[in-house]
């Protein structure tokens, strides 16, 4: 994040910083929430291929993950619904 002024010899106060600190902050929280969600879809379209050629224990965990993923999916189009975040 980048912050400037107009005006020469202005400087920025404390609540000018905390401000600027808490986007960023939000914005770090919005970038990792998203490649999370990236990450759930990967993982859920990963499943069934995965449950093809799994073991009798990865079977029952992979039929657990199959069932949990969906209750993340508040979208219906594959993405987990985020306040703050255009889908």
């Amino acid at each position: 994040i980048y912050v400037d002024s107009r005006e020469p010899g202005k400087q920025f106060t404390d609540l000018d910083m905390d401000i600027l600190e808490a986007l960023a902050h939000h914005a770090s929280m919005v970038i990792g929430v998203s490649r999370l969600r990236e990450d759930i879809v990967d993982l859920s379209a990963m499943l069934p291929t995965e449950l093809e050629k799994a073991s009798q224990a990865d079977t029952a965990l992979i039929s657990k993950l199959q069932q949990l993923l969906p209750k993340l999916d508040q979208t219906g189009r594959g993405k987990v619904a985020v306040a703050g975040m255009d889908n």
